[in-house]
């Protein structure tokens, strides 16, 4: 007896623990979120936390009525912020009180495993992004502008991630207050007044602003992705329709299956509010949406098929259902008919609603990327980034759109991997199932039915609608489906059996979560071939590179002698001490280049006829530097090394080699300086005898002559000639001549060494390229020379 209470004391006090530490850490968020707004916003959410005091619900009231007006990505400076300033809001109202609770009483569901293995994968998929994601923290300077990057984060910027996961939780705990607090009649139908008034306000706004009767462009701008189409679309408060049909469809079941079920008090009310929602959805041009009316509509009727068709039996129902069919038919028609553009557009829209061209080529790019990292996905929020890795401007991908997969089950596939879109899928079947059941089982004439009914419609709609479009993109969209799952959660608790884990279905969960885990460390410890590329440019050269990490690496296939790139560093101090990049490739290091300036240079290494393949390169730099000296804003961000374009080049060595500058012209003859201690390059004899020209400019040769030593070798590796030359003064240009046997010989490598390098700026000069010797090109004779 005294052992069980021990742990349930333990567990009291654990529990305690992680309450406090969850708060502590809300309370921060919400706190810092309020640290960023504007003085109306954060008078608003002090007096709502007040009022919550006293009316715990009229916080979740708001949100319902808000919702509509904050739901554009980014959502502009404050929106999305507010939304979750309430949200965190409601989660604290609910959870402060639980803290000095001596009986404390949370409801689970059967939907508990999906979700928690859902989150589970995400985070692994995000286990290959942790230093990226270090970086991110450190690269924002303080944690408050850690937190406000998050929350002003775009599809296209790194700490999309980050927002991904932390909206992923908060969207948890959302599930978990509806499951738990959301139970009184009268609350949840003040929830749905609520949300109707915003649904009713955004469908009248956006048909008003539709027909230029008022201008909505102030609330949100212009979006130049549909004015390329040549015409409006009904968008309401939004910035694309797609994402208003994303927020009214979802909801739109819950008033209007009690139309269906005869449930509803107000018939011709219900009705007009159909028309309403029907109207806009037409005018939205969404095909999507017009199918997942579509279903919506068959859901219900399907749903309530005996009730429905026994009303419809009955002589005043087929009089009101045929009146409203036929004034559909006049309304639209007169629209239509007075408009012959939105005519056009619209039967134009019409005939492409089962063409899936469009789709298909972005879901052919995403298939592509989920084959690199089928397992767990490229990261949660890291689709766009790796896309832009993986498709280069030259790949028929590139232009194609990179911020989505355009398909709910394709992006959870690519980011997060086959399991964690497994774990979905279950997670929305079994929540349909259980609302089809509570909907079959519960009394008639029930508010449990209606809501179970309209979670079920909802749910559908998600998966339907979920194939064309990534549903969790929209902030509130992603609280509308968590809020549904929560619905539905809690009628099956009020309806069915719940059945609970047995220990050996416990025990199959954590081995499937421990076996995870080990496949992730075996097949994706980390994404080494993560990079955010920008563009670099200078008045002469412009090209696309990244930042390279001690952890990063291309992964590159080369089948030619050579492979090359170009690189910059930005150490401060470069010109007084060199800073040397070295290029290691399947672990060795295979060319080094010392830089003494902040511009481009090309680094080339010759890869060995034996080498693993694909290789594995890394550019790193002898010495890094932090950040901060050079860029303020960068924080303590881990230190840099060099930036590296990303176009890596293969060829064969040729006659411009490795370890030469470019060409420039003395005298009608072309010459080029070494710029490593040993260059080399293959030339092809066209006579027997190979001339070359070389000069030195080393400042001290007086004092300290330049030896150069020149090897000529055939194809096979044998020496054909050698030579040993001194330059005591910078005025001489000596000749040196090779007899070739040709045409024996059609290619031979010509080797340069010098036995140091200089740099002009040392003695006062103006070049900052390191340098060895000035060699002509090739200079052919017909006839045997001397030496």
């Amino acid at each position: 007896m005294s052992n069980t209470s021990d742990n349930n004391f333990q567990t009291s006090v654990l529990f305690t623990i992680l309450l406090t530490a969850l708060c502590a850490g809300l309370l921060t968020l919400l706190g810092v979120l309020l640290h960023f707004s504007n003085f109306i916003v954060v008078f608003g959410i002090i007096a709502l936390a007040i009022i919550s005091i006293y009316k715990p619900n009229y916080p979740l009231y708001l949100l319902a009525l808000m919702l509509p007006f904050f739901g554009n990505n980014p959502g502009g400076k404050y929106s999305l912020m507010t939304v979750d300033m309430v949200l965190i809001l409601i989660l604290l109202r609910w959870f402060v009180p639980l803290i000095f609770k001596k009986k404390r009483r949370i409801l689970t569901s059967c939907l508990d495993v999906w979700i928690g293995l859902f989150l589970f994968l995400t985070l692994l998929s995000l286990f290959q992004l942790r230093h990226d994601l270090w970086n991110a923290y450190l690269w924002s300077g303080t944690s408050l502008w850690f937190v406000y990057r998050i929350y002003t984060a775009y599809a296209v910027d790194f700490f999309w991630s980050i927002r991904l996961l932390l909206n992923l939780v908060i969207g948890i705990l959302f599930y978990y207050y509806v499951l738990n607090n959301v139970e009184q009649e009268e609350q949840i139908k003040k929830i749905g007044f609520a949300a109707l008034g915003g649904l009713i306000i955004s469908i009248i706004a956006g048909i008003l602003d539709f027909h230029k009767i008022i201008d909505l462009t102030f609330f949100r701008p212009l979006n130049p992705d549909i004015e390329r189409f040549g015409y409006s679309r009904l968008m309401s408060l939004f910035w694309h329709s797609d994402w208003f049909m994303e927020y009214m469809l979802p909801i739109a079941p819950f008033f209007l299956l009690p139309l269906f079920l005869g449930s509803a008090k107000s018939k011709m009310k219900t009705l007009i509010l159909a028309i309403l929602i029907l109207y806009s959805t037409i005018f939205t041009y969404q095909r999507a949406a017009w199918i997942s009316f579509g279903v919506m509509v068959l859901a219900m009727i399907f749903l309530v098929k005996k009730t429905l068709f026994s009303r419809l039996a009955r002589r005043r129902s087929i009089i009101i259902f045929l009146a409203a069919i036929l004034f559909l038919s006049v309304f639209f028609a007169i629209i239509l008919f007075a408009n012959s553009n939105l005519r056009i557009s619209l039967a134009n829209r019409f005939s492409e609603l089962f063409l899936f061209s469009d789709r298909t080529r972005i879901w052919d790019q995403g298939l592509s990327l989920w084959s690199k990292k089928p397992l767990f996905g490229v990261g949660a929020g890291n689709y766009y980034y790796y896309h832009r890795t993986t498709y280069q401007p030259d790949h028929p991908f590139y232009n194609f759109d990179k911020v989505t997969a355009h398909n709910t089950y394709l992006h959870i596939l690519v980011e997060r991997g086959v399991f964690a879109l497994l774990a979905f899928l279950l997670l929305l079947l079994y929540s349909l199932k259980k609302s089809l059941k509570t909907f079959t089982r519960c009394q008639p004439n029930s508010l449990e039915r209606t809501i179970a009914g309209g979670c079920a419609v909802a749910l559908i709609i998600f998966i339907i609608y979920g194939l064309a479009q990534y549903m969790f993109y929209i902030r509130i969209v992603e609280i509308i489906f968590w809020f549904v799952l929560g619905l539905s959660a809690f009628t099956g608790t009020k309806c069915l059996e719940q059945k609970q884990m047995t220990a050996r279905e416990k025990c199959c969960l954590a081995g499937f979560g421990a076996g995870a885990f080990i496949l992730m460390l075996i097949f994706q410890p980390t994404a080494k071939d993560l990079f955010y590329w920008s563009e670099y440019s200078n008045p002469d050269v412009r090209f696309m590179a990244s930042w390279f990490d001690p952890w990063d690496e291309r992964t590159i296939e080369c089948r030619e002698e050579v492979l090359e790139t170009r690189f910059v560093v930005f150490h401060p101090d470069t010109a007084q001490k060199p800073v040397r990049v070295d290029m290691l490739i399947n672990g060795k290091v295979l060319a080094s280049m010392p830089c003494r300036d902040k511009e481009p240079h090309e680094i080339a290494a010759f890869i060995p006829p034996q080498s693993k393949q694909p290789l594995h390169v890394k550019l790193l730099a002898d010495r890094p530097f932090k950040g901060i000296e050079v860029y303020p804003e960068t924080g303590v961000r881990a230190p840099f090394h060099c930036i590296v374009e990303r176009d890596f080049r293969c060829r064969p060595l040729g006659l411009k080699g490795i370890g030469f500058s470019k060409w420039e012209d003395l005298n009608g003859i072309g010459f080029r300086w070494t710029n490593a201690p040993e260059a080399f390059c293959d030339v092809a004899v066209s006579s027997p005898v190979l001339a070359l020209q070389l000069t030195a400019s080393n400042p001290d040769l007086s004092a300290n002559p330049l030896t150069v030593n020149i090897e000529l070798s055939d194809s096979a590796g044998g020496t054909i000639a050698k030579r040993e030359l001194t330059f005591a003064n910078q005025q001489e240009i000596k000749t040196v001549r090779f007899n070739i046997p040709f045409p024996a010989v059609k290619t031979a490598r010509l080797s340069i060494k010098v036995d140091r390098m200089f740099c002009p700026l040392d003695s006062g000069g103006n070049d900052s390229r390191i340098l060895g010797i000035y060699v002509s090109e090739p200079l052919w004779e017909d006839k045997a020379g001397g030496k």
